[in-house]
């Protein structure tokens, strides 16, 4: 029973990181279906990662979810609008 309540909490942290992707990166590059490929690619991989979490005990709570922060941050640094506004700091 302990196990369902962490997948819950896994469920709502990841919920919650892909809402801050998505609040974070719509206002720098708008809505498009460069967009609409990176929430499926991390809708994909949070169901990888709660498959994961669920099969294997040795996976605890903490661990899947920095994985799957690390994997919204791997895919955040690829969106164009994030890209752009690296360069245009940089090249100040």
């Amino acid at each position: 029973m302990k196990r369902q309540g962490e997948t819950r909490m896994l469920l709502f942290v990841m919920t919650g990181m892909a809402f801050l992707f998505v609040a974070a990166v719509v206002p720098l590059s708008g809505f498009s279906l460069f967009l609409a490929a990176q929430v499926i690619a991390i809708v994909l991989g949070g169901l990888t990662v709660v498959s994961l979490f669920k099969r294997y005990r040795g996976l605890d709570l903490f661990s899947a979810a920095s994985i799957f922060f690390l994997y919204i941050l791997m895919i955040t640094l690829f969106s164009p609008g994030v890209v752009n506004a690296l360069a245009a700091y940089l090249t100040k």
